[in-house]
């Protein structure tokens, strides 16, 4: 993960709250934003796996929430020095995305 990247994802969950509603408003309306992007490319590529046949859910939606609460809340825990490497932890993580959406 690159250094943006996880500055900007700790940075929208490092705040006290999930709750966008105590952010200032210019970085609650770019969060909100970004976040809605992200879900709505995530949902259409599920969408695209369960129509070819590859992926099995039963909400696309809530596969994609899934998955991207698990890419954000790694930034509350993940440390560069820990357990797991980047490349450790992108490996588990994207097999427990597989499996939210019944790869086969």
């Amino acid at each position: 993960m690159a250094q943006g990247d996880r500055t900007s994802v700790r940075y929208q969950y490092d705040s006290s709250s999930r709750t966008p509603s105590r952010w200032s408003p210019a970085p609650t309306t770019y969060a909100l934003s970004r976040r809605g992007d992200c879900e709505r490319r995530y949902r259409e590529l599920i969408e695209r796996g369960v129509a070819e046949g590859v992926f099995d859910v039963r909400s696309a939606r809530n596969a994609s929430y899934s998955i991207m609460d698990m890419g954000i809340g790694v930034a509350s825990w993940f440390n560069e020095g820990g357990e797991f490497s980047v490349g450790q932890l992108a490996y588990q993580y994207g097999d427990m995305a597989l499996r939210i959406v019944n790869a086969g």
